[in-house]
């Protein structure tokens, strides 16, 4: 669906695990456990890029710009 492009660059945004891998997800999962403050603390830089790049009014700008190329 694309999800992980969203936030493959950026580890302020979330992580990815490879689909079916148990092992992966319990790796990240440890991660997200032993950093728990930090991801707490990153919460405000996700909810302002997510409002400037995946919200509705973002992508309708999105759709509009590639329909007017």
């Amino acid at each position: 669906c694309g999800a992980a492009d969203l936030i493959k660059d950026d580890e302020k945004r979330g992580m990815v695990f490879k689909a079916g891998n148990t092992k992966d997800l319990a790796n990240k999962m440890r991660q997200v456990i032993a950093n728990i403050q930090t991801i707490r603390a990153n919460r405000i830089y996700r909810a302002k890029w997510a409002e400037q790049h995946i919200s509705p009014e973002a992508i309708a700008h999105y759709m509009i710009e590639c329909l007017t190329k």
